[in-house]
C-alpha cells in the first residue's frame, strides 16, 4: 500500500490503465463509484474515499489491499495470510468474500498458518514441510491430525505423537 495516499488511489493503482482510464486520462466518475462501492461491499470504516490510508486501522487497510485487486478482476487469486491481525468480525466478512469469489468461479490459492482458516475457507488443503512437498488433503476427507503430520513430516527427529 502507499500509506499517504488515498484509499481511492490505492484501490485503483493496478487497474488505472485497464478500467479507469481512457486516452491517458483517468475517468473519475468512473473510478469513484468503484471504489465506493468496494468500501461498501468490504464494509471498509473510514471517512471518505480520499482518505489516506495511513489513518487506517490494519484491518481496514488490508481491505483497500484486497479492492486494489477485486477491482482489477482477475480470474485467480493469491492470499497470503489474508486475516493476520484483524479482529473475529473482518475475518468472517473476509471469509464471505472468498465464498463469493469462488461463487463467480474465480481461483483462490490461500496461504496461511492458521489451520482453522484453511479448514474453513478451502477445498483442498496442501502442505508443505521444511520446503518439499508433504500431502494434498481433500474437504470430507481430511483430518486435523493427517495435516498436522504431514506439516511436520519434514522435520527429522521430530516426535509428532499420537493424537487419537
Amino acid at each position: 500500500l502507499l500509506l499517504t495516499q488515498s484509499i481511492r488511489m490505492n484501490s485503483t493503482l493496478n487497474s488505472l490503465g485497464r478500467r479507469f482510464s481512457r486516452w491517458g486520462l483517468v475517468r473519475g466518475a468512473l473510478e469513484e463509484r468503484a471504489v465506493d462501492e468496494m468500501i461498501s461491499v468490504l464494509e471498509t470504516k473510514c471517512q471518505s474515499r480520499e482518505q489516506p490510508v495511513m489513518t487506517l486501522s490494519g484491518g481496514n487497510q488490508q481491505k483497500v489491499a484486497f479492492a486494489r485487486w477485486l477491482l482489477r478482476d482477475a480470474n485467480v487469486f493469491l492470499f497470503d495470510e489474508p486475516t493476520r491481525g484483524i479482529d473475529i468480525a473482518a475475518r468472517w466478512r473476509i471469509y464471505r468474500l472468498f465464498d463469493s469469489l469462488a461463487e463467480a468461479g474465480k481461483g483462490l490459492v490461500i496461504v496461511s498458518s492458521d489451520l482453522e482458516e484453511l479448514l474453513e475457507t478451502c477445498d483442498h488443503i496442501g502442505v508443505m514441510s521444511a520446503g518439499r512437498w508433504a500431502g494434498l488433503f481433500e474437504r470430507d476427507s481430511w483430518t486435523r491430525v493427517q495435516i498436522m503430520r504431514a506439516a511436520f513430516s519434514g522435520y527429522q527427529g521430530t516426535e509428532i505423537g499420537s493424537y487419537g
